[in-house]
């Protein structure tokens, strides 16, 4: 034939033998991998196990801090006797009714100081606890007005030593 010396196959050497065994001819290497890509079901073996599977991670149920003593306090009532010689954390009246008379001097709000030592009430919160200011009239015969200044600044005085308190506990 014509074109039978053209049309010869070519020599063929086998491919000298790599480093690495060759169980998957089929798949491509990788720069990255020697080994090929390998389906991430497939078995372990000794130079190339499997992907490293990140855990999924459980959500862990929501709580709430473990409450501190004074938390407790008021889940679990104390059988131990109130201790008497606990600091009351709000002003006396004197000192307050001292202060609120340098804001509103025409108020005469010391006359009053006297009048509040007769029915033994001496921090704040016993007027605070009084709620209304008919029931600070009624109790202390100060006038309306001045019962009403009197109740707003001491709710006031109160919110804030509650929130004073909250801070440094």
């Amino acid at each position: 034939m014509f074109f039978k010396n053209s049309h010869r196959p070519a020599p063929s050497t086998p491919a000298p033998p790599g480093p690495f065994p060759s169980f998957a001819p089929y798949l491509a290497m990788n720069p990255m991998n020697p080994y090929g890509f390998m389906p991430p079901w497939g078995m372990p073996f000794p130079g190339n196990p499997t992907i490293p599977v990140t855990p999924t991670p459980v959500p862990q149920p929501r709580s709430s801090p473990a409450p501190g003593p004074s938390k407790l306090a008021a889940v679990f009532p104390s059988s131990d006797p109130p201790d008497m010689g606990m600091i009351n954390p709000y002003p006396e009246i004197t000192d307050f009714l001292h202060e609120l008379d340098g804001y509103q001097p025409r108020r005469h709000l010391l006359d009053y100081v006297d009048k509040f030592n007769d029915l033994d009430f001496y921090n704040i919160d016993e007027i605070g606890n009084l709620k209304t200011p008919q029931a600070l009239v009624d109790t202390a015969g100060i006038s309306l007005g001045n019962a009403t200044y009197i109740l707003t600044q001491v709710k006031a005085e109160m919110k804030r030593v509650d929130r004073a308190r909250r801070l440094t506990a």
